[in-house]
């Protein structure tokens, strides 16, 4: 028994040299490295003896739910090669919550690798603060919504978990605009949500054999899955449902003279406050309307915007000095239909041509006296 075993040890040992005392190479290997303190600087790497094509090595990121790289384009990055193994580094650092596979193609004992970073589990979970319009009645030819979360969401996500649904629960196909980069704002907190223009402008052919995504009279929802997730990974705390009730189409621009302006007092740094005709589009509310004083200098403040977004109020930074001001209204504002302050967004052009000025339009109004 001893003389057996000593023989597998000599065995053993001559199988671990090639003649001329050199060892065979390490058996092939893909891995990922992550560095936990820097993971932007993370590599995929396939190693032991390796002579092939740096494009034998291909990474790719699995969504959620999917369980095979097929039909998923491979990561963008930067190869290396040296005499014994390829390496990868991703344009991108890794997303915490996806799983990234690393294909060897063709390389003998190797077929993939997995990782993922853990998703971060922030303290709060997010949640949807708000869609836009809030208002429940819309007209039939709404042009855009707006959904606005509590924290930074996930880019690339937003047509698996944004719904819109009629009155029997089923799914309105096609009815917002597929775009390929989707409109976040600078913080990631809110998203434009685009009806197709293609499906409410008339006349057009995909209004023709289509018709317009929403119907006077009919009812529907708009859905976020809770599945949805955030910059850190995780899903949203709960889903949001808000009803939509479908007027008639709205194909009038917003009368700005029919707003109301509602002067504060002089000396106290009450509110001026702007009431519209009808509601409007809440984003540019943010960027398209201002006060000025009597020369035209902006006032310093801030602003909010009412119930419905059918009103504008402006506090200024240092008490009203002076007795007459301006609100000045960048004619782009918009109606939820995206009727501008002086062009309707679907009229016939050639009998009312669309007026595209910028010329500001001028609400002035003077501060009453303190009583």
């Amino acid at each position: 028994m001893v003389i057996r075993l000593l023989a597998l040890m000599i065995f053993t040992a001559m199988m671990a040299v090639l003649p001329g005392g050199e060892r065979p190479p390490a058996a092939p290997v893909v891995r990922f490295e992550v560095p936990a303190d820097h993971p932007d600087r993370w590599f995929v790497e396939l190693a032991g003896g390796v002579d092939r094509c740096a494009r034998d090595l291909t990474v790719y990121a699995v969504p959620a739910g999917a369980t095979s790289t097929e039909g998923l384009p491979p990561l963008l990055g930067r190869y290396e090669k040296t005499a014994d193994s390829i390496r990868f580094a991703p344009q991108f650092a890794p997303a915490p919550g996806v799983t990234y596979i690393a294909h060897a193609a063709g390389v003998l004992g190797v077929s993939e690798a997995r990782f993922t970073l853990p998703a971060e589990t922030p303290a709060v979970r997010t949640r949807v603060t708000a869609i836009y319009p809030t208002i429940d009645r819309v007209p039939a030819n709404l042009l855009k919504l707006y959904v606005e979360f509590s924290a930074p969401m996930r880019d690339g996500d937003a047509e698996k978990h944004l719904h819109l649904l009629d009155a029997r629960g089923r799914e309105l196909p096609r009815a917002f605009l597929h775009v390929d980069a989707e409109l976040w704002n600078d913080t990631h907190t809110r998203l434009t949500v685009l009806f197709d223009p293609g499906r409410i402008k008339r006349g057009l052919r995909r209004n023709l054999e289509e018709g317009a995504p929403l119907s006077e009279g009919q009812t529907a929802r708009l859905v976020v899955d809770a599945q949805w997730r955030d910059a850190h990974g995780a899903p949203l705390a709960a889903g949001f449902d808000k009803p939509l009730t479908v007027g008639p189409a709205d194909r009038t621009s917003p009368d700005w003279r029919r707003f109301t302006v509602i002067a504060p007092s002089a000396g106290t740094r009450d509110p001026v406050t702007v009431r519209f005709d009808e509601p409007l589009d809440r984003a540019l509310l943010d960027r398209w309307i201002a006060v000025a004083d009597a020369s035209g200098v902006r006032v310093a403040g801030r602003a909010s915007v009412g119930p419905n977004q059918t009103s504008w109020s402006f506090v200024p930074t240092t008490t009203w000095r002076g007795d007459r001001y301006q609100v000045l209204l960048d004619p782009r504002l918009e109606d939820l239909a995206g009727n501008s302050l002086t062009s309707p967004f679907d009229a016939d052009i050639a009998a009312h041509p669309r007026d595209d000025s910028r010329t500001t339009i001028v609400l002035f109004f003077s501060t009453r006296p303190m009583t």
